[in-house]
């Protein structure tokens, strides 16, 4: 899943001005690892040293990256996550295909319905949950979105507060 596009060097030390895709540019800071993803290349893992936002952009600096010019060579790159880094609404995004027909409950054990469709916004996506005739919707956020287990058919919500 593409989080940022590498728009050019910052500085004379290596790092990188990333635009974040996710409008979350703080999502980079604890990350140990990005994927650049080049066009006639293959994919690369690079390790991060460093994160620092600035303005609308987020700093980078890779420990793979020596100077600018290394630096200057790797804008117009997307970076993604690695499977290891994703949250569990990320993993989600990737295919929201497997989560329709999941049981929604809350982390009470009250059942909520069925999901039945993704919607996708600007922002972040929202799901649509029917129990009946009554339908709700679930913005697919860490913050209510506890856990998806698409083994067990179920997804865990924590509502929040006049939700429901």
């Amino acid at each position: 899943m593409d989080i940022g596009l590498i728009m050019g060097a910052f500085g004379i030390k290596g790092e990188v001005r990333i635009l974040s895709l996710n409008d979350e540019p703080e999502r980079f800071k604890g990350l140990d690892e990005l994927i650049l993803t080049q066009s006639e290349k293959t994919d690369l893992t690079y390790t991060i040293e460093k994160v620092r936002v600035h303005k609308k952009h987020v700093l980078v600096k890779f420990r793979e990256v020596k100077d600018r010019t290394e630096a200057e060579k790797l804008s117009g790159t997307y970076v993604r996550l690695s499977g290891s880094e994703l949250t569990v609404t990320e993993e989600a995004r990737i295919d929201n295909e497997k989560l329709i027909g999941l049981q929604v409950i809350t982390k009470s054990g009250d059942s909520l319905g069925v999901l039945e469709e993704v919607i996708q916004t600007g922002a972040n996506d929202v799901y649509g949950v029917r129990n009946g005739e009554k339908s709700i919707l679930l913005p697919a956020i860490s913050d209510v979105i506890i856990e998806i287990d698409l083994e067990g058919g179920r997804m865990v919500v924590d509502p929040l507060p006049g939700l429901l």
